[in-house]
């Protein structure tokens, strides 16, 4: 399904733009993107991208969405497992030591 895709004009800490589609929650404000135009997908958007900073990577959150139209499912059990703590985690958890868990 073709998307309407976007260039994020500030680079992310490893120094990579970030490609978004119109509907992402991580698009930039108007003034710091660049639209590229409708794309079948993100990879070709991506070439486009390279047009402008070599550097230019697929946003995360977007390729996600893209890989679960192409699966046709919100998630897999795979990618919940990867979010998971393990029972070593937790165990630092109660210890009090720093942890971390973003959904």
């Amino acid at each position: 399904m073709a998307a309407k895709y976007y260039l994020s004009i500030r680079p992310q800490i490893n120094g990579q733009h970030a490609l978004h589609k119109e509907d992402c929650p991580f698009l930039p404000e108007d003034e710091k993107r660049i639209y590229l135009g409708i794309f079948g997908s993100g990879e070709d958007a991506k070439e486009e991208g390279h047009r402008h900073f070599a550097r230019t990577t697929v946003c995360r959150f977007c390729s996600k969405e893209h890989q679960s139209e192409k699966h046709n499912s919100a998630f897999h059990e795979s990618d919940i497992n990867a979010f998971l703590p393990t029972n070593f985690q937790i165990s630092q958890y109660r210890e009090g030591r720093l942890f971390c868990f973003l959904n």
